[in-house]
């Protein structure tokens, strides 16, 4: 959103128990990026989740909605170019 970069999603349900993860699919190997909040890197202008070097941003308005009633196990697919 803040970058101007189209993102294309799948929400896909997962396994129980087995919380949130997104899959950036759009880089050479894909990266599985764990909706956990020791992988908070950067609070500005919205909440960044990193996983070495990868990052998946402006999760919080998914992440709420995702929590409602209950938290969700979700298997969410982002990539910057259609796949």
């Amino acid at each position: 959103m803040h970058s101007g970069q189209k993102v294309f999603m799948t929400l896909r349900p997962a396994a129980a128990n087995s919380g949130i993860t997104f899959r950036r699919v759009d880089l050479e190997h894909p990266v599985d990026v764990p909706a956990d909040p020791r992988l908070v890197g950067e609070t500005m202008l919205g909440t960044t989740l990193m996983k070495d070097d990868v990052h998946v941003a402006t999760v919080e308005h998914l992440m709420s909605a995702l929590s409602i009633p209950r938290p969700a196990n979700a298997d969410i697919r982002c990539s910057t170019v259609a796949t």
